[in-house]
């Protein structure tokens, strides 16, 4: 009997002491510099902050450093101690920022995949060269008549007498006598340029038609009838179709190629938030909160996820 008591008091000493030896190495392993309430603040938690702030080992730096860290623990006690943790408008914003730290784990993640080269650009260039195309313009001058005036025709009579040269001087004289079209009558009927495939919202389609029909500088069109007015028109000038060189619009493509992608990383990253997840949805019970008579105001929300205690 007394040899038993020996060995369980030996026993009891021994695992007494390993429990002394382990709990002293997990003290070595991770020494604590302070304590609020629970929660243990670890010389490795303390140092790695001073780390991230760039807060040198300095004895004041570190006393201030970890004060601040008492704060926040403090803070996050006095928070559940208030319960104030279980308030809804907290876990909104608590979510909130779950789904915003993950979002910018999972983009950050993806962030090698927003290079953009130069060969990807010029594909895009030379797919979509209509985008890049100015299209041939003329310049037109107009002198828009009455819909019922004879004056029309006889101006064209005069006007076609004279050179092509000698035409302008009484083109211009004409716009101004006889012009509905006030903003130019006194510019010599210079309404500005007219675009091939461009429709116009202020000229009618046969007299874009027309101007785009004259090649030589000083032509005239015919008399143009419309069921609102007369015209005359004559060419002043023409700019022939040009391309915008490749090197010109590289850095726009570029940086809207770039742009695409990041919002294709932002889709990706949203999506990566329910992976792996077991998500249900209850369609009869969604269904019994619909008021018919309801309209859509059609605004996107965003995904929020699951409440979860703070730790």
């Amino acid at each position: 009997m007394t040899v038993m008591k020996t060995l369980n008091y030996r026993s009891s000493a021994v695992a007494l002491s390993l429990a002394a030896s382990l709990l002293l190495a997990g003290c070595e392993r991770e020494p604590q510099v302070a304590t609020v309430e629970n929660h243990s603040i670890s010389a490795q938690a303390l140092m790695a902050e001073a780390e991230r702030l760039n807060v040198p080992k300095h004895s004041a730096d570190l006393h201030r450093l970890l004060e601040q860290l008492i704060d926040r623990h403090a803070a996050v006690a006095q928070l559940k101690a208030l319960k104030l943790d279980e308030d809804p408008s907290f876990q909104r914003a608590y979510r909130k920022l779950v789904m915003d730290t993950l979002l910018e784990h999972f983009e950050t993640a993806l962030a090698p995949s927003l290079s953009v080269t130069e060969d990807e650009a010029r594909a895009v260039y030379e797919k979509d060269i209509k985008h890049y195309t100015q299209p041939r313009r003329v310049r037109i001058a107009l002198i828009e008549f009455e819909a019922d005036s004879p004056v029309a025709f006889e101006s064209h009579q005069q006007l076609s007498a004279l050179p092509i040269t000698e035409r302008e001087a009484l083109f211009s004289r004409l716009a101004v006598s006889h012009s509905k079209h006030r903003p130019s009558r006194y510019r010599g009927g210079d309404v500005g340029f007219f675009s091939e495939g461009k429709p116009s919202t202020t000229w009618h389609t046969d007299v874009i038609n027309a101007g785009l029909a004259l090649t030589e500088s000083g032509a005239l069109s015919p008399v143009i009838q419309t069921s609102n007015a007369q015209y005359i028109l004559r060419l002043l000038e023409t700019e022939p179709e040009t391309v915008q060189p490749f090197k010109d619009v590289k850095n726009n493509i570029m940086s809207a190629l770039k742009a695409d992608k990041l919002r294709e990383i932002k889709h990706t990253a949203k999506a990566q938030l329910r992976n792996n997840l077991s998500i249900e949805r209850d369609a009869a019970v969604l269904a019994s909160l619909v008021d018919p008579e309801a309209k859509s105001i059609a605004v996107a929300t965003e995904p929020t996820l699951p409440a979860a205690p703070l730790n």
